[in-house]
Formats: structure tokens, sequence, C-alpha cells
């Protein structure tokens, strides 16, 4: 297991890497959805990951009350759109290039929180961790002299 999480965090800025000049290009979105049934409508949640192709890059949580779907709802869905090309769609918190959009979660059903920066932060973000993972797991030069008498 360790090494699973090891792997995930050398691949994770990796990940964040490529998406920097796709971000400025086209449109991508990832993230979990999920529903449930509330009396006479349906909570929709869902958390994204965002890049809406003008450089930026959002995460966030929003809820909203929905219509009765004519299918029953999903617990848990996986959600995603990859590389979208067309017009970018910026996300409407954009006002710079650091944002927070809050919607107050009056009703405890309908609500939004979603963070905006440049693209290049979540990978330096990201970076930090597996850097210092990888310093701290290279031996030292005075650790293989000691090896080596």
């Amino acid at each position: 297991m360790r090494r699973v999480l090891h792997i995930l965090l050398l691949l994770m800025p990796l990940g964040f890497l490529l998406m920097i000049p796709a971000s400025y290009r086209t449109y991508t979105s990832v993230g979990l959805d999920s529903q449930r049934v509330d009396g006479d409508a349906w909570v929709h949640a869902y958390l994204r990951l965002r890049w809406p192709g003008d450089g930026s890059f959002f995460v966030g949580v929003e809820r909203q009350r929905v219509p009765p779907q004519p299918r029953g709802p999903q617990r848990l869905d996986l959600a995603a759109r990859f590389f979208q090309t067309g017009a970018a769609r910026p996300h409407p918190a954009r006002r710079s290039a650091f944002c927070v959009l809050r919607v107050p979660w009056d009703d405890g059903a309908t609500g939004a929180l979603w963070v905006g920066m440049p693209s290049v932060v979540p990978f330096l973000l990201s970076a930090l961790p597996a850097a210092l993972w990888l310093r701290r797991a290279r031996p030292t030069r005075a650790d293989a002299r000691s090896e080596n008498p």
C-alpha cells in the first residue's frame, strides 16, 4: 500500500504538469457526482477539478436541488470531460488570477465553493511533497562513504 502511495505521489505532479499547456487551449473537468432523494426533489452534489481553457484551474464543490429524474439516483458517479476544443469556458468565479467564489449553503441543500488559481499552482503544490520525499529517500554522499570503507 505504501508503494502505491509513493507512485501516486510521483504521478500527481506529472499529471498537473501535462495539464499546464492544455489548460490554455482545451476544457477539461474531472470529478465525482452524487445524487440523493430529498423529499420531492433530488440533491445533486459534485466535486470537480476544472481547467476551463483560459489558463486557470478551479477546484470546487457544489450542491443543488434538481427535479427527480426518470432513472434512480446514483450514489456515486465518476464524471469527466477531457480536452474539449472550441471556445474557452471561463468560470463564472474568475475575476483575477486567484479567486474564491462562495455561494451560501442557505437551506442545507444548495450552495457552492470554488477556488481558482493559475494552472501552474497545482503542479507546484503537488511537486513539493514529491521532491521532499525523493530527497529524503535518496542516500546522501556521507551514507555512501560509510558503506564503502
